[in-house]
């Protein structure tokens, strides 16, 4: 019995003690900073995941809801949040150093956003601004350190950053030929400024680049011509540099005598490729056909857009009616007075709204005048001319030739270089235009431009005049109407057309350069022409002849003819698959077994003719620029910051590069001293044609002060 009970206390003595509960620490959850009882006060502590920090009380606390909650409710954290709430000074040091993180992105961003909307800026700026910030600050020391008032950034933007820019590519420009591209135009101030940009092909790619831009006290050829001169010694450029020019076609830029091409021909031995600009051209050849058109057309469409902006009420009149009748709520288009080609558009949305616009005008013609309520005589005008049965197929007549101009038009605004093809792409949309009026069988004539549009043997039966499909249908249903004289109508009709496509004809042939030879051989610039084993050795006559001084004639001839016989065959194949500017820098990177160049003779000219401009729409381009550079704000900036800011944007877009990755360069740093603020004074032989700024440098806050 007692071994029994011996045994049993000795189990009982065996048994292991309960062990004590350990406390497991808790991590500091981010999703308690957006809870709203802990988001004002809750801050994560830095160093210990375990702890967590509040921001009134300035204490460690431990992690979990449960020993947040209990801080919460305690009295002196109470008390912290009833003074904190007294404070509406957020940009006190007591609301700072008491309000949360969050809350604090918070005030910075309303802070940031609020700097945006005085200032106009774009709200998609702020993401690059944040990010170029990142780039430039690289500690809060250089951020404390950092001064930028209007003058600094002024001198900064004027004599280092574009001063930098003009070193390099002016040091380009004194090496190589190039073209340039002129045009004047007046800004918001009231002053004439004439504007001069160079165009180059360099390092494998072709490169737009600010020459000048000047105010002027007079655009006549000698003031012109004297102020490019200016720029050339300014910069040390020699003007024999210069080969080709593009300008609109007024007399002062291309008249035969006293201009400024006929002094730039005079100077350079006539070395100079004078191109007028296509767009230009074309756009005065349809002006010209337009005139051929009945009058009460263009009437009608200047009429219908003043009609309805001038009268809230009467939009919303327009769009009831294209409600009830099931159409789109559109506005009418502005259309141009001086720009045909802008109408293709303008056209097209009245078309498309006819009906709505007829039945309108019809209510309105109905409507009840007493003496108080005089005869609307605009709305009988456009009624009456929307009446009349052939308005609508006159309208859908120019919806089709116009598109046909404006294509044409477009496909020389483009940046790419096209200089080869365009020769070609002139004689297409000639015969384009041909097609329209003549027989097939002139159309495939090799000497189309030398034909008489006025020749009744060449052309169609009136008839078969190609109008537009549009016209077309609106033309059958006018025949099968009862109405007396049609007949005479639809002769006339066809006839008006008929002059209309002669005097487009006509003025294209005199405007665009059919007959320039060199023009037509700048086609030996495309891969597949130039990789010919048996070439035309005439073909480059005309450019030799244009260049005499320029190129090795005997040398480029001999490597044009072996251009295509000493490459392999494979490399042919992938050479004519480039663009003209990729293919040219592979020719001229090319290299013989001795380590010298196979061909930089035919190289050389290559360049000079893919440096040609085509157009004159890049020169449009940098008007619109400056616009946005000098707005209303800012209609007091000098010439010589509008020439900065302008070239240094120029230069971003040519080398696409933006502030987040253009080099900051050391010569811009070696430029960063006290004489960036010295100011440039033009030289006095000058003075009398340039207008030397008269703004006062202490501007209002509103406008840019320099």
């Amino acid at each position: 019995m007692k071994s029994n009970e011996s045994t049993e206390s000795n189990t009982i003595d065996m048994t292991p003690p309960p062990s004590k509960k350990v406390a497991r620490a808790k991590r500091f959850c981010d999703s308690w900073l957006g809870e709203p009882d802990f988001s004002s006060w809750l801050q994560k502590c830095e160093g210990s995941p375990f702890k967590a920090f509040c921001t009134l009380c300035q204490r460690e606390l431990q992690c979990g809801k449960s020993e947040l909650r209990r801080h919460a409710s305690t009295q002196s954290h109470i008390t912290m949040v009833c003074n904190r709430e007294g404070l509406t000074d957020t940009d006190s040091a007591e609301w700072v150093a008491s309000a949360s993180l969050s809350e604090r992105v918070k005030r910075a961003e309303i802070i940031y956003v609020l700097n945006m909307v005085e200032h106009s800026r774009s709200f998609h700026s702020y993401e690059q601004h944040r990010r170029v910030q990142l780039r430039a600050v690289d500690s809060m020391d250089v951020l404390k350190k950092m001064k930028l008032k209007s003058a600094k950034i002024a001198a900064i933007t004027k004599n280092v950053i574009n001063e930098a820019i003009v070193r390099n590519v002016t040091e380009i420009l004194r090496n190589i030929s190039f073209s340039i591209l002129v045009d004047v135009t007046t800004d918001v101030s009231g002053y004439k400024n004439l504007c001069i940009l160079a165009r180059y092909n360099y390092d494998g790619a072709n490169h737009t680049y600010l020459l000048d831009y000047l105010h002027l006290r007079e655009g006549n050829a000698e003031h012109l011509y004297d102020c490019f001169k200016y720029s050339m010694e300014k910069y040390n450029i020699p003007v024999k540099n210069v080969i080709g020019i593009s300008v609109d076609n007024a007399t002062v830029m291309m008249g035969k005598h006293d201009s400024f091409v006929s002094r730039l021909m005079a100077e350079n031995d006539s070395e100079v490729v004078v191109l007028p600009c296509i767009c230009h051209s074309i756009h005065l050849a349809t002006c010209n056909a337009c005139e051929k058109l009945p009058p009460h057309v263009e009437y009608l469409l200047l009429s219908l857009y003043r009609y309805f902006t001038t009268s809230p009420k009467k939009e919303e009149s327009l769009k009831d009616i294209q409600e009830i009748m099931n159409m789109a709520k559109k506005k009418l288009l502005q259309s141009s007075t001086t720009n045909w080609l802008a109408l293709s558009q303008c056209i097209d949305r009245v078309l498309k709204h006819w009906n709505v616009l007829y039945t309108y005008f019809a209510v309105q013609m109905y409507t009840v005048a007493d003496a108080l309520f005089p005869a609307m005589t605009l709305e009988e005008g456009i009624f009456n001319r929307m009446n009349y049965p052939l308005t609508k197929a006159y309208l859908e007549f120019l919806n089709y030739v116009l598109r046909l101009s404006a294509n044409f038009n477009a496909l020389f605004q483009t940046n790419d270089i096209i200089v080869h093809s365009f020769y070609v792409e002139c004689t297409k949309f000639l015969t384009l235009v041909a097609s329209n009026f003549m027989q097939p069988e002139v159309i495939q004539r090799n000497d189309l431009c030398t034909i008489d549009p006025y020749n009744g043997e060449y052309l169609l039966p009136s008839n078969k005049i190609n109008v537009g499909q549009g016209a077309r249908r609106t033309l059958c249903e006018f025949t099968s109407s009862m109405e007396e004289g049609k007949q005479g109508k639809i002769t006339a009709f066809y006839n008006n057309c008929l002059q209309y496509y002669q005097e487009l004809f006509q003025q294209t042939v005199k405007r665009l350069p059919f007959q320039n030879n060199f023009i037509r051989d700048l086609s030996f610039l495309i891969p597949e022409n130039a990789l010919q084993k048996n070439k035309n050795l005439s073909q480059l006559d005309s450019i030799f002849e244009k260049f005499k001084t320029k190129i090795l004639e005997m040398d480029t001839t001999k490597e044009w003819c072996e251009l295509g016989r000493l490459i392999e065959q494979n490399e042919v194949d992938d050479l004519s698959k480039l663009k003209p500017v990729q293919f040219w820098s592979k020719i001229q990177s090319m290299k013989s077994s001795n380590n010298k160049n196979m061909f930089p003779n035919i190289s050389k000219l290559a360049n000079m003719c893919l440096c040609l401009p085509h157009s004159n729409a890049e020169m449009e381009r940098f008007f619109l620029m400056v616009r946005e550079v000098q707005t209303l704000d800012r209609n007091r900036l000098k010439p010589d910051t509008i020439a900065a800011i302008t070239r240094i944007k120029l230069h971003l877009r040519d080398t696409k590069k933006t502030s987040m990755d253009y080099p900051v360069t050391v010569d811009m740093l070696k430029l960063f001293n006290s004489k960036m603020y010295n100011r440039k004074v033009i030289s006095a032989n000058i003075s009398d044609v340039i207008v030397e700024d008269e703004a006062d440098d202490n501007e209002s806050a509103d406008t840019d002060t320099e």
